[in-house]
C-alpha cells in the first residue's frame, strides 16, 4: 500500500490546522506535513454538505407548518360557512314567526 509522503521532508503523518490568511473572509483548514509543516491542501473550515443537511430539515419543518396553516385555514372558513348558514337559519326562522 503506498503512503502519501509530505513533497517537503518526506514525512507520512499529516495534521489539519485552522488558520485565517490575510485578506481573506473565511477561515480555513490546512492540510500539512505533521512534521515541517508544508502546506499539502486546504479544506472549507465549515462542513458545506452538513450546513445544507440543516437547512433542507429547516426548510421541510417549514412546509410541515405551512401545511399546517392551510389546514386550519380550511377548517376556519368551514366553520365561518357553516356560522353564516346557521346565522341564515335562525334569521328566516326569526321572519317567519314575525
Amino acid at each position: 500500500m503506498a503512503y502519501s509522503r509530505c513533497p517537503q521532508c518526506e514525512n507520512t503523518a499529516f495534521e489539519v490546522v485552522e488558520n485565517s490568511p490575510s485578506k481573506s473572509r473565511f477561515k480555513l483548514l490546512f492540510v500539512q506535513c505533521g512534521k515541517c509543516g508544508s502546506v499539502i491542501g486546504t479544506m472549507d473550515f465549515f462542513n458545506v454538505g452538513s450546513m445544507i443537511e440543516t437547512v433542507e430539515s429547516k426548510i421541510e419543518k417549514l412546509e410541515r407548518s405551512l401545511s399546517t396553516i392551510d389546514s386550519i385555514n380550511n377548517s376556519l372558513n368551514m366553520i365561518n360557512q357553516n356560522v353564516d348558514t346557521l346565522h341564515r337559519l335562525m334569521l328566516s326562522t326569526i321572519s317567519k314567526k314575525e
